[in-house]
């Protein structure tokens, strides 16, 4: 829902109102606000769309302007080298002295409007307008994290490392995003913010006092890694209410194949998972186990003999487990009898790539790293998943059903989307897969205000090549929104492999619905537990 079309702070005020009003309503897993705008993720079996209008103009009738009663949060910021990375040009081009930028910065006291794009991420309102700048015009690959910025006419606060357009005048030594704690942010939409001038002594000094909490492993140890593979990572079904700090719901990118790995052994639907992207993996067992492989058709073996995917297969110590490269489809799970144990961080075991927490340590597997199992049950009770009731895999391409996104007064933009093909390109991860089309599409619409985005979006850049989020997507964004891919084709989606064939038909909003109710009853009907 759209209150507004500029970055004001009435504006904001609006949408983060409804976001308060929305996110208690019984049937919405999730909120997510930014500027002028809200979106809500529903369980279809509780909520209809229809209502949950309906709520929020109800909650708009009650609407009455009142001032922020945020709290005041004073950070302090180093604006000398080497954390003001951009300080000398900002003076340049603002013809002003370092000192005299850094007053006019650091004087005023701004409103936090929203957390989004990445873990933490601060936005602030506008900077005094003789500092507004431009942003980079090729981002960095890496910009600390609690690095202070200024990207147009705003200034924001990074949560964590990661790439970044914006202008670095200096840097904060506080931890402004921290998921080992409740609430995982420094800041909250609403609070004011006031920075403090220090100096690089006291930067050291404040920041020697933050220590990442190191993990200690309970469990029993069942796997030794010998080949990493592609990317493989813990994920159970991804971390739910998070977005609105900034934090992407992670989880299986294929949660239907993930979810048969899991009942096929008797674990629970919540157990975690290793998610293996593009194959090449293998693992020394470490103690007796039972363990399922789902997804992609793979070469899979055990001490060299060709095993079965989608069946129990009991592991005694030593046996060496091996998946070999996708021949159709490019994702697989594997499943323990017990669940993978890992990192519990913000009611999930999932890996968060883009905020280094989760799972085995927040990052990829790599060889030697030693596995362990949450429990090992007494007994495993296996159980089969018939062919017809596994994900669809990709051969030489597959069409996707999708319903047109903000695309009024674009026709001809939506008309060349649905009648062309796609390539899956490389340049395609957990966060977003990046398509290649025969001719590039235009982006009549150009940016957008910054709006809430969730895993299935379809952004369409300047560079005319569509990219589709995924689960460890970014929670807000300015692209163009092309369409939407409904979660039921997202699992099959996910298993097309680089150089794959995409294309796309629209389909009617109630038709999506009603299939999107019955793959949620699908997944339900694989969470129930049979192991003691």
């Amino acid at each position: 829902m759209k209150v507004g079309d500029e970055i004001s702070l009435e504006c904001n005020r609006r949408a983060r109102y409804l976001f308060e009003k929305m996110r208690g309503i019984e049937g919405i897993t999730e909120a997510t606000v930014a500027y002028g705008s809200l979106a809500c993720k529903l369980n279809l079996g509780t909520i209809r769309p229809e209502d949950v209008v309906k709520e929020m103009n109800r909650a708009w009738r009650a609407y009455a302007e009142k001032d922020d009663s945020g709290r005041l949060i004073r950070v302090p910021a180093c604006y000398e080298e080497p954390f003001a990375l951009d300080l000398d040009w900002i003076a340049v081009r603002s013809k002003l002295s370092k000192g005299e930028v850094i007053r006019i910065h650091s004087q005023k006291v701004y409103t936090c409007m929203m957390l989004g794009f990445s873990p933490g991420f601060v936005y602030l309102d506008d900077v005094d307008p003789v500092i507004a700048c431009p942003r980079l015009e090729t981002p960095r690959l890496k910009v600390p994290s609690g690095s202070v910025g200024i990207g147009g006419e705003q200034t924001g606060i990074y949560g964590v490392e990661g790439p970044g357009g914006w202008r670095i005048v200096g840097r904060t030594p506080l931890t402004t995003f921290n998921p080992y704690v409740d609430p995982p942010t420094l800041v909250a939409p609403g609070d004011k913010v006031k920075f403090e001038p220090i100096s690089t002594k006291e930067f050291e000094y404040i920041k020697s006092s933050f220590r990442k909490p190191s993990f200690e492993h309970k469990g029993i140890p069942i796997f030794e890694v010998h080949q990493p593979g592609v990317l493989t990572t813990i994920q159970d079904r991804g971390r739910t209410n998070h977005r609105h700090y900034g934090v992407p719901r992670s989880g299986g990118l294929d949660p239907l194949s993930q979810s048969q790995a899991n009942y096929i052994i008797g674990n629970t639907a919540e157990d975690p998972t290793l998610e293996v992207i593009g194959g090449h993996f293998k693992a020394v067992a470490l103690s007796a186990s039972v363990v399922c492989v789902t997804g992609a058709k793979v070469g899979l073996t055990l001490d060299g003999k060709v095993m079965p995917s989608y069946e129990a297969i009991s592991l005694e110590r030593g046996n060496e487990i091996a998946l070999g490269g996708p021949s159709q489809g490019f994702i697989n799970y594997i499943s323990v009898a017990g669940g993978f144990e890992g990192e519990f961080i913000l009611d999930s075991y999932s890996t968060c790539l883009k905020g280094g927490f989760g799972g085995y340590g927040g990052r990829t597997l790599k060889s030697g790293d030693v596995l362990y199992a949450l429990r090992l049950p007494e007994q495993v009770q296996p159980i089969t998943v018939s062919e017809g009731r596994r994900v669809q895999l990709p051969s030489n391409g597959i069409t996707m059903q999708v319903v047109p996104g903000s695309v009024e007064g674009y026709r001809q933009t939506w008309l060349d989307f649905i009648s062309s093909k796609f390539l899956v390109t490389s340049a395609s991860d957990r966060m977003g897969c990046r398509l290649r089309g025969t001719s590039r599409l235009t982006a009549e619409q150009g940016a957008l205000l910054t709006y809430p985005t969730y895993p299935g979006y379809v952004q369409l850049p300047p560079d005319g090549d569509p990219i589709v989020l995924q689960q460890d997507c970014q929670t807000t964004g300015g692209y163009m929104l092309l369409a939407y891919v409904p979660p039921y084709e997202m699992c099959k989606f996910s298993q097309a492999k680089p150089g794959a064939t995409i294309s796309f038909r629209e389909v009617g909003r109630e038709e999506v619905i009603e299939e999107t109710v019955r793959f949620e009853e699908t997944l339900r009907s694989y969470f129930s537990v049979r192991n003691p």
